[in-house]
């Protein structure tokens, strides 16, 4: 179900009527000795981000008078500061009297922009336009009060369409049976549901939030059991009626699809200038000379909503008519020498940047997949219709972890739609940071002074993985390093021991070296071999951690174990230095 109307265009234009007061009274009452560019664009910034952090814009329907008070004098006075902080700094000559003015005016403009809009929409929605739809579920006391509150408060903007019980009820608001609100509210394009937690089984509760978030349909508890608080669940009052809400998602403001789509413009412009500019016309005489047909593979793939769009990609097959019908394979036939090369390394992906640059696609997001097999996932697959919501992206967070080309099995698919739904609801401007390169995977062993039958083959397993960037190191902990010099490759580091320091203590050296540069960090026995689906079945385990995933580095076991690393985790400002070559010292500084 796409949601459609303006609402979400209000905050972002009562910003931009906020900034333009705070420009026209800083150069009517301010000296032009102090209005220069620095001031302007300090008192700009420090309105944004202060205004962000008090959530000075975050005024619902239901938000009372008195909030909205305490809203405004909140971040009049943060602000203030702010102002001030300024002058002290840099302008303490300056007289005070030339800034009374200049507070006054703000004060009394900021006040009457903002009661003015609320009660603007209010007189709006009292006539009946920029409404929700919304109806309860369930029959108690709580569903009651609900109801009546939604039949006599026609100000905030909600259209009661009924409610929903498995008691029979007289009323003109029953709606019927509780299995019925499912199609109801597809077909009437319910915008919100209410649900009552005491009259309503556990398993009704799961699925009806199921299938709200699936239909993108906002889903609110009514409270009562106490059981039913959690992180993932805020406390409004709607008067003196407590309602349940499930927080909102990141990708619900505004804000962020503004910040992910300046970050989009910004990466896509620096690759399509520094690398297609140049690889496009290399490519074109290469795939030319080896094949005949067109420089760029275009297929129709699904994107925002469901909407479709064409996407480009280098071509590394021969022309065929399976293109759209059959996903490519390990030793396909179809693929061309060049095309082998440029699927290996992604190159064909990079045209994909032209697709961000327009606006079809983001840097970091879910997979598109053909329409065929959309199709076909979206009737197998829970869930495989929330990716929709945003974007797809050139690479995300199921790519990074290892899922990536033919889907040959369903958990291939649903490991890939459970990462995607963990980014969709965890989504920050770092961790997009983050997904734009490869992961690593380091590994430790510890060698003591015995004559080990496996050593090399495990060696060979762990450098054998691909998915990640991978780096091994080897701690000789025999009594004269006599394995020094043994191992010969770049992604193996020795490190030699004075003295016998022990298994644990060994691995703890390691766990130091690498803790800043670090996803994933593998503790391996030198006498036992595993595979790299191993290693996967291992980080997808860690990756359900969503309190500490992709923060930093955890110790995994072979053997199908694992436990978190004993050293403190980076905070994300630490882990935006570590990501940047140009901050490693520093950030080395800031966390040891």
């Amino acid at each position: 179900m796409i949601k459609t109307g303006y609402s979400y265009l209000i905050r972002p234009l009562l910003l931009m009527i906020d900034l333009v007061i705070i420009n026209v009274a800083s150069y009517v009452f301010l000296s032009a000795e102090l209005t220069n560019v620095n001031f302007i664009i300090y008192i700009n910034l420090a309105w944004i981000i202060i205004s962000y952090s008090v959530g000075y814009y975050n005024v619902y329907r239901y938000t009372s008078q008195i909030k909205l008070i305490s809203l405004l004098i909140r971040h009049l006075l943060v602000f203030f500061m702010a102002y001030f902080a300024y002058l002290g700094i840099f302008k303490t000559s300056l007289v005070i009297d030339q800034q009374e003015y200049f507070l006054i005016f703000m004060t009394l403009s900021t006040l009457t922009v903002k009661f003015l809009s609320f009660f603007a929409l209010r007189i709006y929605r009292r006539i009946g336009r920029n409404f929700r739809k919304v109806v309860v579920i369930g029959s108690d006391q709580a569903s009651k009060k609900i109801t009546q509150f939604f039949n006599t408060q026609n100000a905030l903007g909600y259209r009661l369409m009924g409610f929903f019980s498995d008691k029979e009820s007289k009323s003109k608001d029953y709606l019927g049976k509780i299995n019925q609100s499912f199609d109801y509210m597809i077909e009437n394009s319910i915008d919100e549901v209410y649900c009552s937690t005491s009259s309503l089984k556990v398993e009704i509760i799961k699925e009806i939030t199921t299938f709200a978030k699936e239909h993108q349909i906002n889903i609110k508890f009514i409270p009562d059991a106490k059981n039913l608080y959690g992180k993932n669940l805020a406390l409004e009052y709607y008067k003196t009626i407590p309602v349940l809400k499930v927080k909102s998602l990141p990708f619900d403001f505004i804000e962020t699809r503004i910040t992910k789509r300046i970050f989009d413009i910004f990466f896509s412009l620096m690759v399509c200038m520094l690398i297609l500019s140049w690889l496009i016309p290399l490519l074109l005489i290469i795939i030319k000379l080896e094949s005949k047909g067109p420089l760029f593979f275009r297929q129709k793939r699904g994107g925002l909503n469901g909407s479709e769009f064409t996407c480009f990609k280098f071509r590394s097959m021969e022309i065929n008519d399976k293109s759209d019908d059959l996903q490519v394979s390990v030793n396909d036939p179809r693929i061309t020498k060049v095309g082998s090369f440029i699927r290996k390394t992604s190159i064909d992906e990079l045209p994909q940047f032209i697709n961000v640059l327009i606006g079809d696609m983001s840097v970091v997001g879910p997979r598109p997949h053909m329409n065929k097999q959309s199709l076909q996932f979206e009737k197998e697959v829970n869930n495989y219709f929330r990716r929709n919501s945003v974007k797809p992206g050139v690479t995300g967070l199921a790519q990074v972890s290892g899922y990536r080309g033919e889907i040959k099995k369903k958990s291939d698919i649903e490991n890939r739609v459970r990462l995607d739904i963990f980014y969709i609801e965890n989504w920050s401007f770092f961790l997009d940071v983050l997904m734009t390169e490869n992961r690593n995977l380091t590994a430790s062993i510890v060698l003591f002074n015995k004559d080990y039958q496996m050593l090399h083959e495990t060696i060979e397993c762990f450098l054998k993985i691909e998915k990640y960037n991978t780096k091994l190191y080897l701690i000789d902990n025999s009594k004269r390093n006599s394995f020094q010099g043994k191992f010969q490759n770049d992604k193996i580091e020795y490190q030699g021991s004075e003295k016998n320091i022990g298994f644990g203590k060994g691995h703890n050296l390691i766990l130091d070296k690498i803790k800043t540069h670090s996803d994933f960090h593998l503790i391996l026995n030198p006498d036992v071999t595993f595979s790299e689906t191993i290693i996967d079945q291992l980080i997808d385990e860690l990756e359900k951690d969503q309190e500490l995933a992709l923060v930093a580095p955890k110790v995994l076991f072979p053997n199908g174990e694992f436990q978190h690393s004993c050293r403190r985790y980076p905070s994300l400002s630490e882990m935006f230095f570590r990501r940047l070559p140009i901050f490693n010292g520093l950030s080395k500084s800031i966390i040891d």
